[in-house]
């Protein structure tokens, strides 16, 4: 056996060795922030006794984040805006990479980071879910940027026109494309228009007055629903009448002022025949 072997096959038990007691400790290594943070459920000890708030999925604040995503922000949980530069929590883009602080949240990226995955691409120009929309167009159009189809009918959200109002004159409707581009349409009686309040139906109408579902209020104690609220109002023919649709689309119009968030829009015709809306952005 030359020299050479002979150290080898000394060294190789130590080599051996030392691997087998790395191993735990590679294993035991935190994993880089961002991939499902939205998910995560333990918060560290120290910034939860400092900042005294309990659960990660609490918002104390209200302005938008979570504890989790306040902690992952380097945000106060309990002050709406940190910093006191008029600017909310969650409204904040401090690693500048096209998605503020709520949305990175949403999209499970690292606030502090602007390219959290270290691929070349910033954290906003990611399509994560390849739904033909970036994290920052899924986010301003009220999309979830983790579900390539968020409504779930079937269609991907970077192919249902989402974007936002353009301009609205009380009857021609412009949309800029999140994807480039604009569309126009004429909005009236013959529209199936849904508003949401981040995230909860407002009103949904379709193109004969009638509402299909009605939804339960915050405590899921009450009918929520156009009709509902005149029969408690206790004007029990205006909520039978036919042509209450027509006046509650003015009220669902309401939202269509520039910047809203258009989610998915149909136009047949020249007309908008399905139209879903976001009545106030994050």
């Amino acid at each position: 056996m030359t020299r050479i072997a002979r150290v080898s096959a000394l060294l190789a038990p130590v080599l051996l060795t030392a691997l087998a007691l790395a191993g735990p400790a590679a294993a035991a290594a935190p994993k880089p922030p961002g991939k499902h943070a939205k998910d995560a459920s333990v918060l560290p000890k120290q910034w939860t006794k400092k900042h005294k708030v309990r659960g990660a999925k609490a918002d104390p604040d209200d302005d938008g984040l979570t504890n989790w995503g306040e902690w992952r922000s380097r945000t106060k949980p309990k002050r709406h805006d940190t910093d006191r530069d008029g600017i909310g929590d969650a409204q904040e883009d401090y690693d500048r990479d096209g998605l503020d602080n709520g949305s990175e949240e949403d999209a499970g990226t690292d606030p502090a980071r602007r390219d959290t995955d270290r691929d070349g691409i910033r954290d906003g120009d990611e399509d994560a879910d390849g739904d033909g929309l970036t994290n920052a167009q899924e986010a301003r159009t009220g999309n979830d940027p983790r579900d390539p189809d968020a409504d779930g009918d079937g269609v991907r959200d970077g192919d249902e026109n989402a974007g936002v109002v353009q301009a609205f004159d009380g009857t021609t409707l412009t949309i800029a494309l999140a994807r480039g581009g604009t569309l126009s349409g004429v909005v009236d009686a013959a529209s199936d228009v849904v508003c949401e309040d981040e995230g909860y139906v407002e009103e949904d109408l379709d193109a004969g007055g009638e509402a299909e579902e009605w939804l339960d209020d915050e405590d899921g104690a009450e009918p929520f629903g156009v009709k509902a609220r005149l029969a408690e109002e206790g004007d029990e023919d205006a909520a039978d009448d036919e042509d209450w649709g027509e006046e509650e689309l003015g009220d669902c119009t309401a939202a269509l002022v520039p910047g809203s968030p258009v989610r998915e829009a149909e136009l047949e015709d020249g007309v908008f025949v399905v139209l879903d809306l976001l009545s106030t952005g994050r």
